[in-house]
């Protein structure tokens, strides 16, 4: 997808299908030369989208302020360009599965610790409450 002709397309409805939205955009903003449409990991819309556009016209027509919000299923959809940038920083800044499990193993050993120290009961060694109420005939 050319970036500086792509949409990203955010706030869709999650039962919106790829057809759905191609239509759309073909009627509202102009010809599509693609449509990226992502899935999570149980194979439903993630809620956006990407668009490449075929000529930087209707880009400009897409991203006016001045034109008419889209709409889907009465959803105000967010269109902004795409900015390569901006997935660099995110792909940059994932967290990968190794460091995942890594920073998971360091949580449980923490609270390993803190459990032997403290006794495991409330963070502290104590039953929680400070004693309020218990035992005092009230």
């Amino acid at each position: 997808m050319p970036a500086e002709r792509t949409l990203y397309i955010g706030n869709l409805p999650f039962d919106c299908e790829e057809d759905d939205l191609k239509t759309l955009m073909e009627e509202r903003i102009g010809e599509l030369e693609s449509l990226l449409f992502p899935r999570n990991n149980n194979g439903r819309p993630a809620g956006h989208a990407y668009a490449a556009l075929v000529n930087a016209e209707e880009m400009d027509k897409a991203l006016d302020p001045a034109a008419p919000s889209l709409e889907l299923d009465s959803r105000p959809l967010r269109i902004s360009q795409f900015s390569q940038a901006r997935r660099e920083r995110l792909k940059r800044d994932r967290v990968k599965p190794k460091e995942m499990k890594r920073i998971a193993s360091a949580a449980r050993a923490k609270r390993k610790e803190r459990e032997q120290r403290f006794g495991g009961r409330g963070g502290r060694g104590g039953r929680g409450g400070h004693g309020r109420g218990r035992g005092r005939g009230h």
